[in-house]
Order: C-alpha cells, then structure tokens, then sequence
C-alpha cells in the first residue's frame, strides 16, 4: 500500500510540476470514453510520426466522431514549448497527452512547460 501511495504521489507531483491544467467546465468523460480517447491521442500521435517542431510551433487537430459519437469531437495540441527545435518522437507526445487523459475529468491542457505542450479536449466541437 505504501508503494502505491509513493507512485501516486510521485505522479501527481510531475503532473503538477509539468504545469498541467484540469479544465473544470465542458464534457467529462467516463471510463470507457477515457479509453477511447487514449486510443485516438496514441494514434494521432503515431500519425505526426517524428518531426521537427520550430520553437513554439505547434500542430492540432479535431477528432471527429469521437467514441464513436457524430456529436463528440476531441481536439488534441502539441506545442514546441522551447525557443529553439526539437524533435518530436511518438512516444515523447504519447507520454505529454497521457498524464491529461489519465488525470483530468475533462480534459486538459500545459501551456507553460518548457518542453512539450499537450492539450487534450473533449466536446462537442473544436476551436
């Protein structure tokens, strides 16, 4: 039990150093929606391949039909957080989306981590 507490500890701790921010309003989704939503945030992730992000780039998209509902949409972000470039693996954007996915009711966002950005939203549309 101890070592569960110090892992859960130990990962609220980075999420919150990490600038990580819950947002409190909008559409919460429940278990198997979290799922779906890692699901789609994996592939998308695996989609952008590795790339070269300029400083402050960032690239986002709107997922439509979100757990397979024509009216849920999840809009994801990855921003280059640095001033200069850097390389963007899949597995770096997986890891910067999960702890929002995992944490965050109703999705979430990091906009000032000097790293890798990652918003995860769900709704009913995208900006």
């Amino acid at each position: 039990m101890k070592l569960v507490n110090l892992i859960t500890g130990l990962a609220f701790a980075c999420n919150a150093a990490a600038g990580y921010y819950c947002y409190d309003g909008g559409f919460a989704w429940n278990d198997a929606q979290r799922l779906a939503a890692l699901d789609l945030a994996h592939g998308w992730c695996n989609k952008l391949g590795r790339r070269v992000f300029n400083g402050g780039e960032q690239v986002k998209e709107c997922l439509e039909k979100y757990n397979n509902n024509p009216n849920q949409f999840l809009e994801v972000r990855i921003k280059n957080g640095l001033s200069g470039q850097a390389l963007l693996e899949p597995a770096a954007c997986i890891a910067a989306m999960d702890p929002i996915i995992h944490g965050c009711d109703r999705g979430g966002e990091d906009d000032s981590t000097n790293g890798w950005r990652p918003r995860v939203d769900p709704g009913t549309g995208c900006d």
